[in-house]
């Protein structure tokens, strides 16, 4: 986990999407804190391989090849190519290492974007020379935000609250015993919970749910999203976990909770009933 350091938890509640980047590239010693924060990520398995490549992006570039769609109107200074390598629940890895690269980047002030290639993976793979079995769930543009004023700031705000209104509330989210009984989590999960709950998902999918069973939380992901359009896009949902995973941690170690993830075998008998559109991810096991 984390260093503990408090302060972290408002800058995960708070973090959103950045779209509109200065055209400046950041300077010298933000550009060595970034390559410090790559070197200081932390695994859910260990023996998977992470490999980060960084970009600056030129006006030769073609940003659609590079990003698709979205780059026709996202013009980012720097983007970051993310990959993993290994078998064991690599997008979920992968979701988990990423986030905290996001979370890092708005605690300096970078404002960044999730870019999604899923659906493209192949495409990505080809265009930077990239290992034949490598997943990469998304690109990580970044750089400083666009000029913030009076009107900009009203509009940031209005768009904050419409985030918060778009998610979920957690008592759709969270499940106490069976997938009968939906509520609200005890008073020592609600804030770890609220980091999961603010946590960025594809196309806002927000596919987890919690179930407290015993006295393990449990992490499951809903399958047969419409938001996610195509059948290859499904899988998001695992790398949609790892980010919330990673927001949970981020959170436990800012307010100074102790615990670890175990990921899941789906034939693990401790796993609780659920529905059939409800995969297991992992199981959190909070020390008292």
């Amino acid at each position: 986990m984390a260093k503990f350091k408090t302060e972290l938890y408002s800058f995960i509640l708070s973090r959103h999407s950045i779209r509109a980047f200065k055209p400046q590239p950041l300077n010298l010693e933000d550009q060595d804190r970034v390559k410090k924060i790559l070197t200081t990520i932390i695994p859910l398995i260990p023996e998977n391989e992470f490999i980060v490549i960084s970009k600056n992006h030129s006006k030769e570039e073609d940003l659609v090849e590079t990003l698709g769609a979205y780059g026709r109107f996202i013009i980012p200074p720097h983007y970051l190519i993310p990959y993993i390598l290994g078998s064991q629940f690599p997008l979920v890895d992968l979701g988990y290492r990423i986030e905290q690269i996001a979370v890092h980047l708005w605690e300096m002030g970078i404002g960044c974007c999730y870019i999604g290639c899923l659906s493209r993976e192949e495409k990505v793979r080809k265009l930077f020379e990239l290992p034949a079995f490598s997943r990469i769930g998304a690109f990580l543009v970044y750089g400083y935000p666009g000029s913030s004023s009076g009107l900009q700031k009203i509009t940031n705000t209005i768009k904050t609250l419409k985030r918060n209104a778009n998610r979920k509330p957690i008592n759709e989210l969270f499940f106490r015993d069976d997938f009968d009984h939906p509520g609200n989590p005890p008073d020592s999960l609600v804030k770890i919970l609220e980091a999961a709950r603010m946590a960025p998902s594809a196309v806002n999918a927000q596919p987890w749910r919690f179930i407290l069973h015993g006295e393990r939380l449990y992490l499951f992901v809903t399958r047969n999203n419409r938001k996610y359009f195509l059948p290859e896009n499904e899988n998001y949902c695992f790398f949609d976990a790892g980010i919330c995973m990673s927001n949970i941690s981020l959170a436990m170690a800012s307010l100074g909770i102790q615990g670890k993830w175990d990921l899941l075998d789906q034939n693990d008998s401790s796993i609780p009933d659920h529905l059939m559109n409800l995969d297991p991810v992992a199981r959190l096991m909070i020390n008292e």
